[in-house]
């Protein structure tokens, strides 16, 4: 008789641990399938840096001019990732800022002249955008690079040396408000599979290329812009 308890026991004790085991593989089982729900039912984002591509990040210290100071502050280890908004939906997210990236040289002759135009897209577009530029040193003869050189290039500081011969205040446009990345040494600039100097680009709020090299020159930027957002029409 107790050797018959025993066995109920132990047949209960066996149904109870089949029952949790089953239980356990259905939860698996659903999530598994969420899983592959989740992979056929999104579209893989691909990287690069060709329209609708997801970009390298961008790393290093950024400087921020302050006006009005001879030089501004420096913020360790920023990182363009980190400023994507990766669920943005632009039919219901019209206040996410879109990204302008110029990839600059401050001893290049057209950046230097491009510089009217960066801040012409300040005046334009500041409240719609995060502008950001990329500063290298291009392995060419008669061009160097420093971070006292970067902080005059973007704040037009009294400095001889940009555009290789000239004094960093007299380049054309204004201080630059916005931030500078120090990528003296290319890291960013060699991600990005870039050659030359200055290459533009605008990236949607979630990080994804709009426009690039393979859609203009940095000339277009404005217009490009103008589409996306017409002057005038206001927020």
């Amino acid at each position: 008789m107790k050797y018959e308890q025993n066995s109920i026991r132990r047949m209960r004790t066996d149904d109870s641990a089949v029952g949790h085991m089953g239980s356990l593989f259905q939860v698996i089982g659903i999530f598994f399938i969420g899983m592959m729900i989740i992979a056929f039912s999104t579209d893989p984002v691909k990287l690069g840096i060709d329209k609708g591509e997801l970009p390298p990040t961008i790393q290093g210290d950024a400087h921020h001019y302050v006006p009005g100071s001879e030089g501004g502050n420096w913020e360790k280890n920023w990182n363009l990732h980190d400023h994507f908004n990766m669920s943005w939906d632009a039919e219901e997210a019209e206040s996410d800022k879109w990204f302008v990236i110029e990839f600059l040289d401050t001893d290049c002759p057209y950046c230097w002249t491009a510089g009217e135009a960066q801040s012409q897209i300040s005046d334009y577009w500041g409240d719609k955008i995060t502008q950001v530029g990329v500063v290298v040193a291009l392995n060419i003869d008669g061009h160097s690079g420093s971070r006292a050189e970067i902080e005059a290039f973007q704040g037009k500081l009294d400095f001889e040396g940009c555009k290789t011969t000239s004094n960093c205040k007299d380049r054309p446009g204004d201080p630059h408000n916005f931030i500078y990345i120090d990528d003296l040494d290319a890291s960013s600039m060699s991600a990005w599979n870039l050659r030359g100097t200055p290459s533009c680009f605008i990236l949607q709020p979630n990080g994804l290329v709009y426009f690039g090299p393979g859609q203009g020159t940095c000339d277009d930027i404005p217009a490009t812009l103008n589409e996306l957002f017409p002057i005038g029409q206001g927020a």
